[in-house]
């Protein structure tokens, strides 16, 4: 099957109950890992960079060229996805190179100017066969996306989040709910449950390497249908040589998010 669009995974998740997991790449040997473990699982996945790892592909080929191409050669459904884009002219860059699935984030700005930032570049560039995600919240936690620690979490207002549906027409959300980039995460229910009962959309974690495995069931049943994975990756896979065990953490978290044998 190979590439898909985010909005298609999505669609699949819902119907079959499954959260399908979503794993931050940055580079073609790492990537090739991630598919053999998801190949081995039969999982569909969200191959993702972000503004920053898209830096660290060598060449003159743009990621999106080197991804569409190493992805053929995999019978899964595999969403190249950009994860984290605020960067215009790198979200541009990337829907011409042939990413399939979009996320972006204004969550550092206000409610209003987060609507309006997408808002804007929804007419700019057409993500209605991709699928587009959006963050509303702040998650907490260390990333290579900002100068400093984020260690002040905002949590997703269920009452914002519905105006945010309802303004932007975004096909799933970001939330803020205890989830941390980086390790070590604490899941808060009541306002998950909030979300889930206004929100009719699919719901997205970031910050999965935390995640104790015994939430994923809970979190698949507050309509939670990705979750992102960085952190714990670029651990294991220090250098080439953990192909094989970066192989296996991914067929295990694939067969742990009911995700596996789903082609």
């Amino acid at each position: 099957m190979a590439k898909v669009s985010g909005l298609f995974l999505l669609e699949d998740a819902v119907n079959k109950n499954y959260i399908v997991p979503a794993f931050n790449i940055s580079s073609i040997a790492m990537a090739k890992a991630v598919l053999n473990g998801a190949q081995k699982a039969k999982a569909p996945i969200f191959l993702q960079t972000n503004m920053k790892n898209i830096e660290n592909f060598p060449g003159t080929m743009h990621p999106g060229q080197q991804l569409n191409s190493l992805v053929k050669n995999y019978d899964l459904p595999i969403a190249i996805h950009l994860d984290h884009a605020s960067d215009t002219s790198i979200i541009s860059e990337a829907y011409q190179n042939h990413y399939s699935s979009f996320m972006l984030d204004y969550s550092n700005y206000s409610l209003e100017t987060n609507i309006t930032k997408i808002e804007q570049a929804s007419k700019d560039i057409d993500f209605t066969k991709s699928g587009l995600e959006a963050e509303l919240g702040v998650i907490e936690g260390e990333s290579e996306l900002f100068d400093k620690n984020e260690n002040n979490a905002l949590y997703t207002d269920p009452d914002q989040a519905t105006i945010f549906i309802q303004k932007t027409k975004i096909d799933s959300l970001a939330i803020s709910i205890g989830s941390r980039h980086g390790l070590g995460s604490s899941i808060d229910y009541k306002i998950l449950a909030d979300i889930h009962k206004k929100i009719n959309k699919p719901l997205v974690v970031h910050g999965g390497s935390g995640i104790n495995i015994n939430d994923f069931v809970n979190l698949n049943e507050h309509g939670v249908k990705k979750i992102n994975f960085g952190t714990k990756l670029h651990k294991i896979f220090s250098d080439e040589s953990k192909h094989i065990e970066l192989a296996n953490y991914i067929f295990t978290l694939c067969y742990n998010l009911n995700a596996n044998d789903k082609i």
